[in-house]
């Protein structure tokens, strides 16, 4: 890596011949175009947290794939949707990164449309939505 100039700021310029590496942008999705394609059951809702959070309160109807245990879910979780349904991968909120690690493994595991909740279970629960629990 070496500094350049550029409009006459300092950027860091990569010196490897190999392009960067990049990760995809999921679109976000918001709580009331939430609730919209839930209430129209128009997409999937995965959640991908950990079993027990899960287990310990979720939005209702969602799957539950933990993105720490992908391999040992991702068998049954693909019998079960289509790869060209609508996504919607949340986790437990704004401070949480499991959304997008998930979202971008399902990506790359052939699911080509998603999007990301980024309010996550915190932000459905705190505006007084209903939640599951249980598996």
């Amino acid at each position: 890596m070496t500094f350049k100039e550029v409009d006459g700021r300092p950027v860091l310029i990569s010196t490897e011949n190999s392009p960067p590496k990049t990760s995809p942008v999921h679109k976000r999705v918001e709580l009331a175009e939430l609730k919209t394609l839930v209430s129209g059951r128009k997409a999937v809702l995965v959640d991908g947290r950990a079993v027990k959070d899960f287990e310990a309160g979720h939005i209702p109807g969602a799957l539950n794939l933990p993105a720490s245990e992908l391999d040992v879910f991702f068998p049954k979780f693909s019998a079960r949707v289509s790869r060209d349904q609508l996504l919607i991968v949340y986790c437990g909120g704004h401070d949480c990164s499991l959304a997008q690690i998930l979202a971008k493994a399902l990506a790359e595991k052939g699911f080509s449309h998603l999007k990301v909740y980024y309010g996550g279970y915190s932000d459905w629960f705190l505006n007084g939505n209903p939640v599951e629990k249980g598996k």
